[in-house]
């Protein structure tokens, strides 16, 4: 199974039980990056209170690890442009 950790060209800066513990780490840790939600409660109401709060994306964790990965790469992609 591809994870980020099996990624060369990604670092994983940090992790989250949680969304209050996710928001402690970046403020922490400030990775001047598109914030992609992880989440296994993915719904409608979820992806669009993430979105309006700064969220670059949403991915269910029901979804391949390829489509977190696929969807990194794309974020990256376009601030490189």
């Amino acid at each position: 199974m591809r994870t980020p950790e099996r990624e060369g060209d990604f670092e994983v800066c940090g992790e989250a039980e949680n969304g209050q513990e996710a928001i402690e780490k970046a403020q922490l840790l400030r990775p001047a990056v598109p914030v992609i939600i992880f989440t296994a409660h993915s719904n409608p109401v979820v992806e669009k209170e993430a979105l309006t709060s700064g969220a670059s994306a949403v991915i269910s964790k029901s979804d391949a690890m390829a489509v977190l990965i696929g969807k990194a790469r794309e974020l990256l992609d376009q601030i490189a442009a």
